[in-house]
């Protein structure tokens, strides 16, 4: 079994977590403490969802913990877009989030696509020789 601590994509969210909420501290937010609240959670969520597909394996079940993971990687980028044009943030720090959330995006999609890989390999090998 993998430990979700020694994934980069884990310890990357988990980054991007830490930066929501320093970010969310700034009085901005005081007018809009549900933006806040959602900002937050779904950065937490985002690690968590990826710690839980790691200990599941390799399969649909992980698989599908990550796509649900990147799913809330958008929905950060939409809060964080939201945030600038609620005036809670300022551009850069929108820009900030952004970054470091498509930088997990993408480390979760190479994920995915080794996961999906392994699975065909798996299942495409009877004696170990390809069915095709």
């Amino acid at each position: 079994m993998s430990f979700f601590e020694d994934l980069k994509v884990w310890q990357k969210a988990k980054d991007l977590s830490v930066r929501v909420h320093k970010i969310t501290r700034l009085r901005g937010f005081d007018e809009d403490p549900e933006l806040k609240e959602n900002l937050r959670r779904a950065s937490i969520d985002a690690a968590c969802l990826i710690a839980d597909g790691s200990v599941r394996g390799t399969g649909g079940s992980s698989i599908a913990s990550y796509l649900d993971a990147r799913g809330l990687l958008a929905r950060l980028d939409t809060l964080a877009e939201l945030s600038l044009a609620l005036g809670c943030v300022e551009e850069k720090s929108r820009d900030v989030l952004r970054q470091e959330s498509e930088t997990v995006a993408k480390m979760l999609s190479g994920l995915i696509k080794a996961q999906r890989n392994q699975g065909r390999k798996n299942k495409g090998s009877v004696d170990g020789s390809e069915a095709y």
